[in-house]
């Protein structure tokens, strides 16, 4: 991908996906990581580190008062959830084969097919 000539067909990004089961996936960002925003100040870095240590309900709590208080006083992102993503095909794959997939609000990767 990225090259003049290739042979691909498809060229699909990659990026951060947050897993839902785990809140600190969604604080992680916030005080480091891959894609880190690094905004939030000591003060709350304290506070995740307690709340990661929780289990079950208590973590959750834990999680979503802070989640209210990071949004409340420091508003380091703005959660939209929406995505912009950029396909892009050879000339061999047929443009009548490009499907919207409403489950996914994507195209439909298996439905594509070439000339």
């Amino acid at each position: 991908m990225g090259e003049h000539g290739t042979d691909l067909d498809l060229g699909s990004g990659l990026a951060w996906c947050a897993d839902y089961a785990d809140p600190l996936e969604f604080t992680e960002p916030l005080v480091g990581g891959v894609a880190s925003y690094a905004v939030v100040t000591p003060r709350y870095r304290r506070q995740l580190a307690r709340a990661e240590r929780l289990q079950d309900r208590a973590r959750l709590r834990a999680f979503g008062k802070l989640d209210v208080q990071l949004m409340n006083d420091l508003a380091p992102v703005a959660v939209t959830r929406t995505y912009n993503k950029r396909f892009l095909f050879s000339d061999r794959v047929d443009p009548r084969s490009l499907v919207y997939q409403g489950s996914y609000s994507d195209w439909s990767i298996p439905a594509l097919a070439l000339k």
